[in-house]
């Protein structure tokens, strides 16, 4: 870290030309580094430029910027610091004699070879009020270019730099309204390096005559959302300034012959559409340097060729070279098992070192467990589910039947049933059928075992009744909207939200009082949530290299993750402990955040231990059999049909007997 934080012991850090010190206590005060840019002139020196801030967690305050120059034999040459300048991100330019370019708010700072202020420069006339956003670029000779974008599209203006005792500007057309900026990763002379999305590192000349690729940067085991500048030196070496799970430094690329690149044992994951976390999970994995190099294969899948790309992944699965990991999302778990397709895992985790299905929630394992096999192993949930005001909710906790909805709405009449604080409408027929009701009546009027329905019983004439009463018509509007989340409105039975220790914080404040749980309505009252887990995987029972296989699926469920729930009890545990935590400033409580309540940004503060509690139990209840496609299909029968009943268009009893007839004949053709 910058040799120990530029080695904080020392008593000051010292810019020579006014003799500015800034006194540090090592015992009291911590310094902060953030690296804002950096550069590498043509003697091969690395130049660098840091924000540097102080004080502690809580409070930091910004203290100035520190310029630094360090040759190819580790020595540094300067490390100049000026008090109170601010820098920002694609700030710094080498000038081709040992100084620097700086951009700053006010304008262009040049630094000498020896780290000396050599004059400033004001960029305002090539500015308008409101600019987007302003960098320089540079290349090791010290071409130099100051380039700004105005306030609409990408009209961009370019000036090249010079230097003759100050910094001085000559108008650059070649990089004038283009608008490659966008993505442009270093400028050498002619040449433009840029990377997009796709983690594609191509080389091209300014006036159009050459383009080429140079790398995608998973070959190089990195992520590449994650690489936040780059330099190439040479042809053979690329300078990166990456940042991944929060630490952050400059690797060095370079060249390796093929013949000279590590051979490994390869592992085939099968996905047609990869989740981030997962693609960072197979880099990280293979920047290891173990044994085993994951591959993942998605069979020619794009938006446009789906169906395609899901015949050549299945027909892989029953090949004689198979594909060792297969993503679940989506799939037939039901299907695959009985086919044979995919290994039990249970034997994996009971041999184990690092995991055992003690680690995870008992509900999680069984919902994935098919005809006593264990399918795959979820690492993340999002889920959602109900939350309504105590009083109103009586004794209904976790789960809930129809019967106890139709009661509760029995006794509030004139309420309807969901509160309207999302991006689309709750209460409209089509929601209640298909999303709300839906475990419902796919449990009770459908036997999946023996390939038999009932749709055409009194109690789905009830349900269809009643979600007329209570439900109204769908709207089709042009676009997302988007709802204020303010207090829960009065007339409204329950919300609807994702279910989270944190989130559960900002309920009580929307409700005005204490409030309970509730799951979707099912057949036996189990408490159920509508149910996410993130990129579940299976090994194939077929592949050749199972060993690799589980080595990569014991590293991803055994690894950190942000943002969503763990499946695991542990890092469960802590991350509801984490909900919980209240600091405190000076004797009053530290909020977690804000929210927009009734117009106004109310503060949140920790959640109560009681809170947390009902969410953990939820979670430890909650159904996590994941719905098969089949299930889905039957849902958008039953919501299709009875729409033309409430339209007018057909009688209660013509749509009863369409539907009964329609899934049935479905359930016939997948027996």
């Amino acid at each position: 870290m910058l040799d120990q934080a530029l080695e904080r012991g020392k008593e000051a850090l010292l810019q020579e030309e006014t003799a500015t010190t800034v006194k540090v206590d090592p015992a009291k005060i911590c310094l902060y580094f953030s690296m804002a840019d950096y550069g590498v002139d043509r003697e091969g020196s690395l130049c660098l430029a840091l924000s540097c801030s102080r004080g502690n967690f809580v409070n930091r305050e910004h203290v100035g910027s520190l310029f630094c120059r360090k040759s190819p034999e580790g020595e540094w040459d300067y490390r100049s610091f000026f008090p109170g300048l601010e820098v920002q991100a694609g700030c710094l330019a080498v000038d081709g004699a040992g100084g620097l370019y700086v951009l700053t708010e006010e304008g262009i700072l040049g630094v000498d070879g020896q780290g000396r202020e050599a004059g400033r420069v004001s960029t305002s006339a090539y500015k308008d009020e409101n600019f987007l956003w302003e960098r320089l670029l540079g290349d090791p000779e010290g071409h130099a270019c100051y380039v700004v974008q105005g306030e609409h599209g990408m009209s961009w203006k370019g000036v090249a730099l010079g230097k003759e005792g100050n910094v001085l500007f000559r108008k650059e057309d070649t990089v004038s309204g283009e608008d490659w900026l966008d993505n442009v990763a270093t400028y050498q002379g002619n040449l433009l390096y840029t990377y997009n999305q796709d983690g594609i590192l191509r080389e091209s000349s300014r006036d159009g005559s050459s383009d080429r690729e140079i790398l995608r940067w998973r070959d190089s085991d990195l992520i590449s959302r994650n690489v936040r500048a780059a330099m190439v030196l040479d042809p053979d070496r690329i300078l990166i300034w990456h940042e991944d799970q929060g630490e952050q430094g400059l690797f060095l690329l370079s060249r390796m012959p093929a013949g000279e690149v590590p051979r490994k044992k390869t592992v085939v994951l099968a996905a047609l559409a990869l989740p981030d976390s997962m693609a960072d999970a197979v880099t990280r994995f293979n920047r290891q340097g173990g044994e085993y190099q994951v591959v993942v294969e998605d069979y020619g899948y794009s938006s446009g060729g789906a169906e395609g790309a899901l015949v050549r992944l299945d027909a892989a699965l029953v090949s004689g070279d198979p594909p060792e990991l297969l993503l679940l999302a989506g799939r037939d778990l039901e299907g695959d098992m009985g086919k044979g397709l995919l290994e039990d895992l249970s034997p994996y985790l009971e041999a184990s070192d690092a995991l055992g299905r003690e680690d995870f929630l008992d509900n999680v394992l069984e919902g994935y467990t098919v005809s006593g096999k264990l399918a795959g192993i979820p690492r993340q949930m999002t889920m959602k589910a109900l939350a309504g005001r105590l009083s109103q909710l009586g004794g209904l906790s976790g789960g809930c039947t129809m019967e106890d909805v139709y009661a509760l709405m029995e006794d509030y009449p004139g309420m309807c049933l969901l509160g309207d604080g999302t991006d689309y409408e709750l209460n409209t027929r089509e929601y209640l059928l298909g999303s709300f009701c839906a475990a419902y009546y796919l449990e009770t009027f459908v036997d999946w075992e023996k390939g038999e329905c009932r749709f055409d019983s009194e109690e789905f004439r009830r349900l269809l009744l009643w979600v007329g009463e209570h439900g109204k018509e769908t709207v089709r509007t042009s676009g997302i909207r988007f709802h204020e989340v303010g207090s829960m409105q009065e007339d409204a039975m329950l919300m609807e939200s994702w279910l989270d220790f944190q989130e559960a914080a900002q309920w009580k404040a929307q409700f005005g009082e204490e409030i309970g749980l509730l799951g979707y309505p099912t057949a036996d009252g189990r408490a159920y949530a509508h149910i996410w887990v993130e990129a579940p995987l299976g090994i194939v029972a077929g592949s050749p290299n199972k060993e690799g296989a589980w080595e990569f699926l014991e590293y991803y469920l055994a690894g950190e993750m942000e943002g969503t729930l763990s499946t695991r009890k542990e890092m469960l545990r802590e991350q509801m402990e984490e909900a919980m935590e209240q600091e405190y400033i000076a004797g009053e409580p530290r909020s977690k955040g804000e929210m927009w309540l009734n117009g106004e940004r109310v503060p949140y503060y920790a959640t109560s231990p009681e809170m947390a509690g009902m969410v953990m139990a939820f979670l430890e209840e909650a159904d996590f059999t994941p719905a098969s496609g089949l299930r889905d299909r039957v849902a958008s029968i039953v919501t299709e049909e009875a729409e033309l009943y409430y339209g007018g268009s057909k009688s209660l009893d013509e749509v009863v007997e369409v539907i009964q007839n329609r899934v049935q004949l479905m359930l016939e053709e997948n027996r």
